[in-house]
């Protein structure tokens, strides 16, 4: 009984395919679908389990329908079937062939479904792809469809292949193409961030294969190297066998005794999602006996036109990655993804799908600097880091040469941005949302502004950038800006680590000092007080604030208030004693961004 239910699913999955494609035998067929999708449709209020329709042939069933919360119709004979179609419009009620009632009976679930919020999946009566179907095949012999379904945990248990079930070729010492990824080269200028505030607190790494030969670990731990991404195996990209890393027992192991972290990747050249799954399943079963403590990345590079894996991209591409990604999870491992910029966005990669991707895992971003390659200056606070569309959470920045104790010749170099903290939303902010002077008085376009990162901690001024530009959009100096009335536009750039280039713009307000008008603000605001008045208030209010502070508040407020003050001081004070006392609304049509 269950091998002609699953025929007859398969059968159904069919004719809804048919259906789906508007492809209905007769119009009378599609008049009593329509109108029995539409008995089915108004009644939703009853849990259902069965949904059965008997011609006087033949009897379909659709039993145990997934996910239907609303009510169903049991149309138990040919008669009542024809009764609820044929009442309303009078239809001839003649036979109809099995095959007529199969395309109605899907067409009423899947609209039914829609109806109900719950879309109709075609796999989900679908023998192949069912949970007892999946849990009865060997983990080898699964296909595309079943280990997709299997992945999304509504099957049972994940499983993974068995080692001895792969084909597996001779171990591998590595070679060139795993140290340095040709394809990650960038300028040392374009395309990169501002420098970056120290508080983001990255850790240096590295990643090492068989190439980079026997490592001394207790100097890479001296240098200061906090973490390794190791490699544990690949798959030739010609052969398309699978191999072990020669050295990954003796560098996962030696790492970890030196108390460095360590994380795994696969050299993969898979073609389709049986391939990811086999590469997934090799991996888990080779670190299954090492302390991992970091995430099990795939690593995807095109090098050459020649490899088996070269033309898979975009949705193929994602298939391979997630499952991939997905099979490690499931294993207890955190999942991660390996690739150059280019393949993250471009169409011979990810593509559309690279943000799919870069929310579902961890990113290892690989981009260099030609400095960084073969180079022998490591990245230091107030280096660039690339620009990317997503966060990333290692950066491979290139390769450097004989840098490193206790590993001759060139070893790939990593920054670590990881967090515990919850990421925000990077800002800058000044106190009434705009800067504010007179003509002749000059401000520093930093003057009261903040500007956090996505940690939320202060960013350093000094890795701040700023450009000015008048309402015509022509940029000026601060200095230029604060010499003439108008309505200026103050735009700030920094570096995070998590977020890439943050860009940020305020408004500086520039009145004239004889009556405080400012062109292109309107309404003109207007100061309390003259500014010799505001001033002495201003003094006073301070010290009456100052009093109730400790002697070491009153003493720098008492400097402040003094004929010598400092030049920022005085800036600070100018501010106060012409603040306009309503927010001006700015007549944008007068400005440029």
């Amino acid at each position: 009984m269950r091998k002609r239910h699953g025929k007859f699913r398969h059968f159904v999955k069919k004719a809804g395919r048919v259906l789906t494609n508007l492809t209905i035998r007769t119009e009378r067929t599609a008049r009593i679908s329509l109108l029995l999708c539409t008995t089915i449709v108004a009644g939703s209020c009853i849990s259902v389990s069965a949904l059965s329709i008997q011609s006087k042939e033949n009897t379909i069933v659709a039993d145990s329908i997934e996910n239907v919360d609303a009510e169903s119709i049991m149309v138990t004979t040919y008669q009542e079937f024809m009764d609820i179609t044929s009442s309303a419009e009078n239809i001839d009620s003649s036979e109809l062939s099995a095959d007529e009632l199969k395309h109605v009976l899907v067409d009423g679930i899947k609209m039914r479904r829609e109806y109900t919020g719950t879309p109709y999946d075609e796999d989900e009566d679908d023998e192949e792809v069912s949970a007892e179907v999946i849990q009865n095949t060997a983990p080898k012999d699964l296909s595309d469809r079943q280990i997709t379904r299997m992945l999304t945990g509504n099957t049972g248990t994940v499983r993974v292949i068995q080692r001895s079930d792969i084909n597996e070729g001779a171990a591998s010492s590595g070679s060139s193409a795993d140290t340095g990824n040709a394809n990650a080269a960038v300028s040392n200028s374009s395309s990169v961030t501002k420098n970056f505030d120290e508080n983001n607190n990255y850790v240096i790494g590295i990643d090492v294969s068989g190439w980079n030969g026997t490592i001394n670990w207790s100097k890479v731990k001296g240098y200061g190297v906090e973490f390794v991404i190791v490699k544990c195996g690949g798959r030739y990209t010609g052969s398309g066998l699978i191999y072990q890393d020669s050295k990954f027992a003796a560098n996962a192991r030696g790492a970890a005794a030196a108390g460095i972290k360590v994380g795994v990747y696969f050299y993969s050249a898979a073609t389709s999602i049986q391939e990811a799954y086999e590469e997934a399943s090799f991996t888990v079963d080779v670190i299954r006996n090492y302390n991992i403590t970091y995430p099990v990345a795939i690593d995807f590079e095109k090098n050459s036109t020649s490899e088996r894996h070269y033309n898979i991209k975009g949705k193929d591409l994602r298939d391979i990655l997630c499952t991939f990604c997905d099979t490690v999870a499931s294993q207890g491992y955190s999942p991660m993804v390996y690739m150059s910029k280019s393949l993250w966005t471009n169409s011979n990669g990810l593509g559309s799908y690279g943000s799919e991707v870069a929310s579902k895992y961890k990113v290892w971003l690989a981009a260099y600097f030609n400095r960084f390659i073969s180079g022998t200056t490591p990245f230091k606070i107030g280096d660039k880091l690339p620009s990317f569309s997503f966060r990333y959470h290692i950066w491979q920045y290139g390769y450097l040469h004989g840098v490193i104790p206790g590993i001759s010749g060139d070893v790939d170099m990593n920054l670590g941005f990881f967090s515990s903290q919850t990421l925000l939303d990077p800002t800058v902010t000044v106190s009434g949302g705009y800067l504010y002077t007179t003509a002749g008085t000059t401000i520093s376009a930093m003057q009261g502004v903040t500007c956090l990162n996505s940690l939320g901690q202060d960013v350093n001024p000094s890795y701040v950038s700023t450009t000015v530009k008048n309402s015509s959009g022509k940029e000026v100096t601060m200095a230029a800006a604060c010499a003439t009335p108008g309505v200026y536009t103050i735009t700030y750039s920094f570096g995070d680590a998590y977020r890439g280039t943050v860009t940020e713009s305020l408004r500086l307000l520039v009145a004239d000092p004889s009556d405080g008008s400012i062109p292109g603000c309107t309404p003109t605001p207007v100061p309390e007080t003259s500014p010799s008045d505001s001033s002495s208030e201003s003094s006073s209010d301070s010290s009456s604030a100052s009093s109730s502070e400790s002697a070491a508040s009153s003493e720098s407020t008492s400097e402040s208030t003094s004929e010598s003050t400092s030049e920022s001081t005085t800036e600070s004070t100018t501010e106060s004693t012409t603040a306009p006392t309503v927010a001006p609304v700015v007549d944008d049509s007068a400005a440029t961004e």
